[in-house]
């Protein structure tokens, strides 16, 4: 995909930028779901020839012995299930034996199910949309590290704005169609289509186009390091 915006119709046009991070935006209602089910069915692999497809939404639930059975025996995969959830304090799986997962515990449980399956085209449909913001974020970062060193495609989905800063590919869905696909700095910067879809911004991009229009910053700025460096100048 080249850096610029790509205007479609139609199921047909989509594209998804191999081995990036594609967030796939739209306001509720708008076929999102519907459509990614589409292309990850049985039928209709056209759209990933030669991948491994995993769709993940919010609304998998596995059995616990189940899942734990794999969490404790995989062992090609003991070192990243380790890593991951010592980002929520846990030291030991065998510790999470006799507990009672809250939901949002539960979808990193199935997120690391799921992903021990070494999918090539993951696709996270408000999969974490139970996790806190803080847990949320930090599996996010080692996600995007992981997926990066593993060339691995991400399509993830979203209503947190914030979410939005770990894309490399921002795709707009409206009205069952991409109706908008660039580079996250590039469809950020579109400030009145969001406003338009009733799509929230995240908060550093909100800061950005009104201090631009004060005239206080004049080019894009997508990250809140980038933001104090240019207001301490």
């Amino acid at each position: 995909m080249k850096d610029e915006f790509v205007i479609s119709g139609n199921f047909d046009t989509v594209t998804f930028s191999k081995f990036k991070w594609n967030a796939f935006l739209g306001p509720i209602g708008c076929g999102k779901t519907t459509f990614l089910k589409k292309i990850t069915s049985s039928m209709s692999f056209d759209f990933f020839p030669q991948e491994k497809v995993i769709y993940l939404s919010d609304k998998e639930s596995y059995p616990q012995d189940k899942m734990m059975e794999r969490l404790l025996m995989d062992l090609d995969h003991q070192d990243m299930v380790k890593e991951v959830l010592s980002l929520f304090g846990v030291k030991e799986i065998s510790s999470f034996l006799d507990h009672i997962h809250s939901r949002g515990m539960e979808q990193v449980l199935v997120f690391l199910y799921r992903y021990m399956e070494d999918p090539t085209v993951f696709i996270l449909d408000e999969a974490l949309s139970m996790v806190d913001h803080f847990h949320k974020h930090a599996l996010l970062e080692w996600l995007k590290k992981d997926a990066k060193k593993k060339k691995r495609t991400i399509i993830y989905v979203s209503l947190d704005p914030e979410d939005l800063m770990y894309a490399d590919i921002v795709m707009l869905w409206y009205q069952n169609k991409v109706f908008l696909t660039g580079t996250r700095k590039k469809v950020l910067k579109e400030d009145e289509l969001f406003r338009r879809l009733g799509l929230e911004m995240p908060f550093v991009m909100e800061l950005y186009h009104k201090l631009k229009y004060y005239e206080v910053v004049d080019h894009p700025v997508d990250t809140i390091e980038k933001m104090v460096d240019e207001l301490w100048k």
